[in-house]
């Protein structure tokens, strides 16, 4: 487990830039390689896994639980808005966005940074009955526009939260442009074996913290060049979210694994691959990504982009995880 990081603490280890994420290098073989410190501007990568990954065993699917590919997922009412959290007051996040906006009137939100390792980036939303404004996204109608209420308490626990989560609702989107790239959605995957959603003991670890379900998605861009792994585990409580987060650590392949998909989709290593990776914990759900180059392979120096990737498609799961906190 990684120790508690104060609140006003700014870096563990190695500096960390105040808008860095991580970057996953892929995972070897059976190695579970240790990724070199990290320069104060860089963002932290975890080890590629060669090969046959350190994950858990899968049972008789290819992906442990429910896949599902685009043409599968449930279609949506496009003119529904999403909800946008604000994050103008996280201390080694939000600065260096720039795509945020803080709603009018929007409450401050408790929150603390963990830096684990060379600089690995994982925000808490300590939830203890906050309650706090969500800038709302999409449409161009004047009740689109305005804030909506979002309580954290109402998803710290699942007895007052127990719809289980469906990949249809989560990733309804079925493209996502990020600063002007087009990623499209290649398959989901849902499962309520958690432990074969992670590298190395990390599936021990969302186990013992009573994981319920792991929901993922990978999105491929247009040149098939880049992928990312977007996901979001459902813990039977807020404080089980928080131990799950607080132990992960990418470096040494105790992470979640990328969801790969068939070969020549670009996605094809994403179960192996090494790249940038962001994660969340939002009540008693952890949303995390894994932003990687196609061919699996860790990201020479730094990589803004595929930073920049992990962290927007934190966003993308995190806007429909909102919904389920209207007050």
């Amino acid at each position: 487990m990684v120790p508690p990081v104060a609140e006003d603490a700014t870096q563990v280890v190695p500096p960390v830039a105040e808008d860095a994420t991580q970057v996953v290098p892929p995972v070897a073989e059976d190695a579970t390689q240790v990724v070199p410190p990290v320069d104060a501007a860089a963002t932290r990568m975890m080890p590629p896994v060669d090969g046959s990954p350190s994950q858990a065993p899968r049972d008789d699917d290819m992906f442990g639980g429910l896949p599902m590919f685009r043409d599968e997922v449930p279609a949506r009412d496009t003119t529904a808005s999403t909800a946008e959290m604000d994050l103008s007051e996280y201390d080694a996040y939000a600065s260096g966005r720039g795509r945020r906006r803080a709603p009018s009137g929007a409450l401050p939100v408790s929150s603390r940074t963990l830096l684990v390792g060379a600089g690995f980036l994982a925000l808490l939303l300590v939830a203890g009955g906050t309650t706090f404004l969500l800038a709302s996204r999409g449409g161009s109608t004047a009740e689109n526009t305005e804030p909506a209420q979002y309580d954290v308490s109402l998803v710290a626990d699942e007895s007052t939260d127990p719809e289980p989560l469906k990949a249809g609702e989560l990733f309804a989107e079925e493209t996502v442009e990020v600063d002007g790239e087009t990623f499209t959605l290649l398959l989901t995957d849902d499962t309520d074996k958690c432990a074969t959603t992670a590298h190395g003991d990390y599936g021990d670890v969302l186990t013992e913290h009573q994981c319920r379900q792991v929901v993922r998605a990978t999105y491929v861009n247009e040149e098939g060049t880049r992928a990312v792994t977007v996901g979001v585990v459902a813990m039977a409580d807020s404080e089980g979210a928080q131990a799950a987060a607080e132990a992960q650590d990418p470096a040494g392949t105790q992470w979640f694994a990328g969801l790969a998909g068939q070969e020549g989709s670009g996605a094809e290593r994403m179960d192996i691959a090494g790249g940038h990776v962001s994660s969340a914990v939002w009540g008693r759900y952890v949303v995390f990504s894994l932003a990687a180059n196609s061919d699996g392979r860790t990201p020479q120096g730094e990589n803004p982009e595929l930073a920049g990737l992990s962290e927007y498609f934190v966003d993308v799961a995190l806007a429909p995880l909102g919904e389920r906190a209207v007050s």
